[in-house]
């Protein structure tokens, strides 16, 4: 079974810890949403990484207005409702919008999330070890339980209604 990992993060070093945490699998990297997008409906991934904050990096010198939870929204309105997705974003609070978006939507798929530069703080070769075992265990259970209901899950995530995303609660150039 080719299984494939889709992974949205604007700065390439991480592509290559994805590389390296899960080398059987196909990497599908995307640095811009739209690319993600893309590749969601084309590449049926196994599983989907996201990243949040996409200034800087590839986009280094460009105004950027979008986000990791433009990509969770598109998964929650359109993606596939069965494969799991790990939030590995440094940045906790749009971390827990990205999941909560994504659990309020009603799809089964599991999402985990993991702090990527809390990883890497312990070091090159530890921090990708333990990337490699947060995408494991996602897809050792890729769904929640049947008999759960979407609000138990809210509840039981702690995942905070009222918490909203700096960049797309900003108001927009243009």
């Amino acid at each position: 079974m080719n299984r494939k990992l889709l992974v949205l993060d604007n700065d390439p070093p991480r592509h290559r810890i994805f590389r390296e945490a899960v080398g059987e699998f196909q990497i599908l990297n995307s640095y811009y949403v739209h690319t993600f997008e893309q590749s969601l409906r084309v590449d049926e991934p196994t599983v989907i990484s996201l990243d949040h904050d996409l200034e800087g990096g590839v986009n280094a010198g460009r105004e950027c207005e979008e986000c990791g939870c433009d990509a969770a929204e598109i998964i929650a309105r359109s993606g596939p409702p069965d494969v799991p997705v790990l939030i590995h974003s440094g940045n906790d609070h749009c971390a827990h919008v990205m999941r909560r978006i994504l659990v309020a939507s009603g799809r089964r798929g599991r999402v985990s999330r993991v702090n990527i530069d809390s990883m890497m703080k312990q070091g090159e070769r530890s921090g990708i070890e333990m990337m490699r075992e947060a995408i494991l265990e996602l897809l050792a259970s890729p769904h929640w339980p049947a008999d759960v209901s979407t609000e138990e899950l809210l509840d039981m995530l702690g995942c905070d209604r009222r918490l909203v995303c700096p960049v797309k609660s900003a108001p927009r150039k243009g």
